[in-house]
């Protein structure tokens, strides 16, 4: 496993290169249905029952203004049944990305390159609120441009903002792990193939990588037919130095694996 994730890593860099900054996501979160001022320039009297009618909702409130898909709002309306008034919705923060629907991952603006975080952060800190830019992304369908004019941030009235979130902080559970153990690509960033053979490589390296490692886990289970199954036995047994106590344990290890194995069978049976 180490040896084919040195490989691994070797080749990751003649195989791609960094081509631009992934959009994760807008700004969201909740707004209470009793502070809504207006619904698409209406004035909201506490029903939305006449007010579905534009595939996105512009909702105004004395804290802001808000988009959310028509879609997602019923879906919400669903939920939450009859009782409107001390009910939350989850919408988006009206920036320009949402309304220009901008997608992808960011390659230019205003025909500058952006091939990080911080080149991103430059190119956005050089303009200013009101200022009309030329953003390029890369998509599964090809290259898209915008024209998008930038808003004031909501936090410093003096800065531009585009308005969305980046995969820049730490992900947890299995995807984090992959990505720590990935350290040398950034999940932040959209990756082009520089050379197909090379790429051919990498993906090869990486199947290899995680064939190994799961068949050393497995092989390091407490269970007789494998290595792991010697090793447990031969640790109980130093540690009690009592060749009866290590079999009982031993045996009670066994079982106990083999009957989650066969509850895992049993439930994928009933599943299908």
């Amino acid at each position: 496993t180490l040896i084919f994730f040195i490989f691994l890593w070797l080749t990751f860099s003649l195989a791609f290169v960094p081509a631009g900054v992934l959009i994760h996501s807008y700004p969201s979160g909740y707004i209470e249905v009793g502070n809504i001022q207006r619904v698409n320039d209406v004035l909201f009297y506490g029903e939305f029952d006449n007010l579905l009618d534009e595939e996105v909702m512009a909702i105004d409130t004395e804290q802001g203004s808000y988009l959310v898909p028509t879609a997602s709002l019923k879906e919400q309306l669903e939920i939450i049944g009859d009782d409107l008034e001390g009910s939350r919705i989850n919408v988006f923060l009206d920036a320009p990305a949402i309304r220009n629907e901008v997608v992808g991952a960011i390659s230019e603006i205003d025909g500058v390159e952006i091939k990080s975080l911080e080149d991103l952060d430059v190119a956005l800190r050089s303009k200013s609120p009101g200022d009309v830019v030329s953003v390029e992304t890369i998509t599964s369908e090809g290259n898209e441009n915008y024209e998008v004019t930038l808003d004031a941030h909501p936090t410093d009235s003096e800065r531009a903002f585009l308005g969305i979130n980046l995969n820049s902080g730490p992900t947890e559970g299995f995807r984090g792990f992959i990505a720590n153990t990935l350290f040398f690509k950034d999940s932040a960033l959209h990756y082009e193939e520089l050379n197909k053979p090379w790429v051919f490589l990498y993906y090869l390296f990486w199947w290899i990588v995680i064939i190994n490692f799961f068949v050393a886990l497995f092989n390091m289970l407490p269970v007789g037919i494998l290595d792991g199954g010697r090793f447990f036995y031969l640790t109980i047994l130093g540690i009690t130095g009592s060749e009866k106590a290590t079999k009982v344990v031993y045996k009670i290890l066994f079982y106990s694996i083999m009957l989650i194995f066969i509850g895992l069978m049993f439930s994928w049976l009933i599943a299908l």
